[in-house]
């Protein structure tokens, strides 16, 4: 229901929340993947506790994880750099 109110509408109907909550887990689990922000190469570095500069001779040598390349800006997904990490994974009996 609309009313006036100090010479502009207003709305007084009740938001309906459960609309906005996210039932599953599953959905839970896409929305933050999804929502996660994008990272550069400092950021790398910063998070593996690398250089910069190792991260660079990596795409130069496309042996680092795929990456994104927008208007000369490089920018890696959490999820592509997780899979990286997983793929190069050696258990303690030095399995490849």
């Amino acid at each position: 229901m609309l009313q006036a109110s100090q010479g502009a509408l207003a709305h007084t109907a009740k938001p309906n929340w459960s609309i906005a909550l996210l039932n599953t887990k599953m959905e839970q689990e896409t929305m933050s993947i999804q929502m996660q922000p994008l990272l550069n190469t400092d950021g790398l570095a910063q998070i593996t506790g690398t250089s910069k500069s190792y991260w660079e001779k990596m795409r130069m040598r496309k042996e680092g994880p795929r990456h994104i390349v927008a208007k000369g800006f490089v920018r890696y997904r959490w999820s592509d750099v997780e899979a990286w990490i997983s793929a190069h994974e050696v258990s303690a009996l030095g399995d490849l």
